[in-house]
Order: C-alpha cells, then structure tokens, then sequence
C-alpha cells in the first residue's frame, strides 16, 4: 500500500472545478501564468473524470461513482462548456473529453435529457453542441487534423 497515493476527488468537486476554471479563465486575459495554471488545473479535473469512467493501470472504474459523477456532468451542463471552451485544454484532456463525451451521451439518463429538452422545442441544449463543433478551427483543437 503506498501512502502517496492521491485522493480520489468526488464527483461535485471535479465538476465544480472544471465549471469554475473555465469561467475564470477569461478574467486573467492578460496573465499567461494564471490562464496556463487553470487550464492545468480543468484538464486534470477532466483527466480525473475520465479515469472515474474507465479507471486506469493504478485504478480500478467504480460504477457508482461513475454514475454519480454522470448526473453531475449531466445536470451541471458542463459538456457544453466544455465543448465550447476546448481551446483551453491540453491536447491529451481534449482526447480525454471526447472519451468522457462518448461515455455521457450512451447513459440512458444523458439521452432522455437531450430528448426531453430537444421535444419542449428548448433546442439551445442540442444547438450548442453544433455550434461549438462548427467553429473555426474547432477539428483542429480537436486533434482531429
């Protein structure tokens, strides 16, 4: 057992982070050390969620705390945020948010929450997911070019 091993963050706290870092981001417009330090920050939390989902080579995945962090994601709104601000994460946390992405939009809670804001005619929840993908240069931050 080592004890350097770190703390796995709950599911709120990683949310809040990322929601947090990537409202404040855009205060330190002229801090390139503030702006370098929160995009750290958000693409670890992002990081975190993906080894929440599918664990990794020290981490087992734990099914309830990969649900709870879904409802989280889910009812923070935070992959629009996150879709919509890519530019501000590292290469491997976009890599990181896509697999994050996929698993999201498979739970069935995620897709009765698309359906039920896409049937009220609310089609801002789908529409900022098309509107971040067709910005310019967004394939490119992507990594997809």
């Amino acid at each position: 057992m080592s004890f350097f091993q770190k703390k796995k963050e709950k599911p709120t706290n990683l949310v809040k982070n990322c929601v947090t870092g990537i409202k404040a981001y855009a205060k330190y417009e002229g801090n390139k050390n503030k702006q370098e330090k929160i995009s750290t920050d958000v693409s670890n939390s992002v990081h975190a969620m993906k080894v929440a989902f599918y664990g990794d080579e020290k981490t087992e995945a734990n099914p309830d705390a990969a649900e709870a962090l879904a409802n989280e994601i889910i009812a923070s709104d935070l992959l629009a945020l996150l879709s919509s601000n890519l530019a501000i994460l590292a290469f491997e946390a976009r890599k990181d948010l896509v697999t994050v992405f996929g698993n999201i939009i498979r739970r069935k809670n995620a897709t009765d929450t698309l359906r039920l804001n896409t049937s009220k005619g609310n089609s801002q929840y789908l529409m900022r997911y098309v509107w971040a993908m067709s910005r310019e240069r967004w394939h490119r931050l992507a990594g997809s070019c």
